[in-house]
């Protein structure tokens, strides 16, 4: 069996450089050996995701106890080997992980039987890679913003790949989507994707829009991916006693709003955390969750937009692809 090559924080003093994240260093593992209802996963493909960047940067409260650590937050795998009691899957089986709980940007990982799932004939090994964080977020918030059809739900960045799959989504369940991005081109873009309403920010009026668009009303709620100054236009944008929920940290880990937004119109601000919503139920609801949204990307209803591939060892130059305004696509380490 091969060494296992791994992403690692070596330290948090490094921080962000130019040409990537100066903390990360490729080391040589011994490969893990599976325990007692343990699974060894030789893993194929891993997107990199603004959480995975977060906690490189050790963003994350405690990861400095951590250090070393190894990166990833998801992908897709083969069986390798199963551990003492473990027999849901057999050697060769792709797996993806319903909350990996280890790095996944490693070549071998060792992962409890009962966080993996079996992926779906249909679901080819891109797509599979991307299971767990985008299609869950998206399905999460929505729910917990509850809004009923015919309304709107506003997001930011939505030329993400998060974006995109989120106006696919809520085009299947009748609620209408408001997208804010900041370049032209990509209008008709989530416009032919099935997007109601796209605002470029970067020569509209965005709360003005909004208010044309929902005849005063607002949106009914918001998702913020930005924060910083983004964060308080889209308060100004929903309604009275909207919601805005913020899921990641585009533009840096401040808000800035006035206090005002909040006061004045009921308007609440909250955070989104996938493992929270996730497991808010219990095991088995989770599990009808991880199969819900297995089905739906086998189904073609949520279709992730893939896009370059790196080597492992090239992490540094993933991650500054990975950054490229407009990008769109999700980049890999395989």
């Amino acid at each position: 069996m091969p060494g296992n090559l791994a992403v690692r924080v070596a330290n948090l003093d490094g921080g962000k450089i130019k040409d990537g994240y100066a903390n990360l260093q490729v080391e040589k593992l011994d490969v893990p050996k599976p325990g007692e209802g343990e699974v060894l996963v030789r893993m194929k493909l891993r997107p990199l995701n603004p959480t995975d960047l977060i906690s490189s940067a050790g963003l994350y409260p405690g990861l400095a106890d951590k250090v070393p650590f190894t990166v990833g937050s998801e992908g897709v795998g083969v069986v390798e080997e199963n551990g003492p009691g473990a027999s849901k899957f057999q050697p060769g089986d792709r797996v993806v992980g319903g909350g990996w709980g280890v790095g996944t940007w490693a070549q071998f990982v060792v992962v409890p039987e009962s966080r993996l799932l079996a992926v779906h004939d249909k679901v080819d090994d891109k797509t599979a890679a991307q299971f767990y964080v985008n299609p869950l977020t998206v399905i999460g918030m929505v729910e917990v913003s509850a809004v009923p059809k015919g309304k709107y739900l506003i997001q930011g960045a939505a030329g993400s790949v998060l974006g995109r799959m989120l106006i696919q989504y809520t085009k299947t369940i009748g609620v209408k989507t408001i997208s804010i991005v900041r370049r032209a081109e990509q209008i008709q873009e989530l416009k032919d994707l099935g997007g109601d309403e796209v605002i470029n920010s970067s020569d509209e009026d965005v709360v003005q829009r909004v208010r044309d668009i929902t005849s005063g009303e607002g949106a009914w709620a918001g998702l913020d991916p930005v924060a910083g100054s983004f964060t308080s236009t889209l308060l100004k944008s929903v309604r009275h006693g909207g919601e805005v929920r913020i899921y990641g940290a585009l533009s840096g880990t401040d808000v800035n709003i006035s206090v005002m937004d909040l006061l004045i119109t009921q308007r609440w601000l909250g955070g989104f955390i996938l493992g929270n919503w996730l497991g808010a139920d219990g095991e088995d609801k989770k599990q009808e969750r991880l199969q819900n949204a297995m089905q739906l990307l086998a189904d073609g209803v949520m279709t992730p937009l893939s896009g370059r591939v790196f080597e492992l060892e090239n992490v540094h130059d993933a991650i500054v692809a990975s950054q490229k305004a407009g990008r769109g696509a999700k980049v890999f380490l395989a």
